[in-house]
């Protein structure tokens, strides 16, 4: 998982998530724009990335080739979950994220995410 890292489509569209979660063997790729496996992308809307990351990075972090893309609302404390484009679950108590390739299931209680914010 990186807190920093890129996901980019040659020749030019590059978007920096908030978190991004690859596979273990991605870590040797040396270069950004050479990774072509994103498993997850989370995003956490604030007021002036709001629009742009509904409207715009999450079908085309899709088309990037992500597996999954989060956007978590904070305000109204939930999390909505796209896996393809136009198909979209809001989830405001649990998610159950199954990894893809592992033969796992990680469990995120929102409640937890959420404790002491607004």
């Amino acid at each position: 998982m990186f807190t920093r890292g890129v996901v980019s489509f040659p020749p030019g569209t590059q978007f920096e998530p908030d978190i991004m979660v690859v596979p273990a063997h991605a870590t040797a790729v040396k270069k950004w724009h050479q990774l072509r496996d994103y498993w997850l992308v989370v995003e956490v809307y604030s007021p002036s990335s709001r629009v742009y990351d509904h409207a715009f990075k999450r079908d085309n972090y899709l088309r990037m080739g992500v597996h999954e893309v989060w956007l978590v609302d904070g305000v109204e404390r939930r999390v909505e979950i796209t896996r393809e484009i136009g198909r979209s679950e809001m989830v405001s108590d649990t998610i159950i994220w199954n990894p893809p390739t592992l033969d796992i299931q990680v469990r995120i209680e929102l409640a937890e995410i959420f404790a002491g914010t607004k």
